[in-house]
């Protein structure tokens, strides 16, 4: 049996990371000096509609703002911890803020391979506060 890494992506990851590729990382990058992770970050998140754009169409001051203007609409307020799994997607409230993020690219966001499971629980583990998770290997 071997050991198991249980996943989810910080709240604010994207801000980290950011590559040439994408429209969002693109938009960024004009702004931002960040190291080459930006693309993976985005595949795995589902971002609500209208975010990319609100992203995209930022100017650098909406970038520096902190929060950026676009938090809510990309983030949505939630009040409860809670993580929840839909198949392979799992949606997440962790500090006020939503985050939906496909478990595979999580996965590979963190050098890991998805087992194929998003639960609470795989293979006799527990997740920590016994919520969802992305489960990888």
């Amino acid at each position: 049996m071997g050991k198991y890494l249980a996943v989810l992506l910080p709240l604010f990851f994207w801000l980290s990371g950011c590559g040439e590729d994408s429209g969002i990382c693109a938009a960024l990058n004009k702004c931002l000096a960040a190291p080459p992770q930006c693309d993976l970050y985005f595949k795995a998140l589902i971002l609500p509609e209208g975010c990319e754009e609100a992203i995209i169409d930022a100017d650098c001051e909406d970038h520096y703002q902190e929060p950026p203007p676009y938090t809510d609409l990309c983030f949505p307020p939630c009040e409860e911890d809670s993580a929840v799994c839909d198949g392979d997607i799992i949606t997440a409230c962790y500090g006020g803020k939503t985050t939906t993020t496909k478990c595979p690219e999580t996965c590979r966001l963190a050098g890991a391979t998805y087992t194929g499971v998003c639960a609470d629980e795989y293979e006799g583990q527990q997740s920590e506060d016994g919520q969802d998770l992305c489960w990888c290997e």
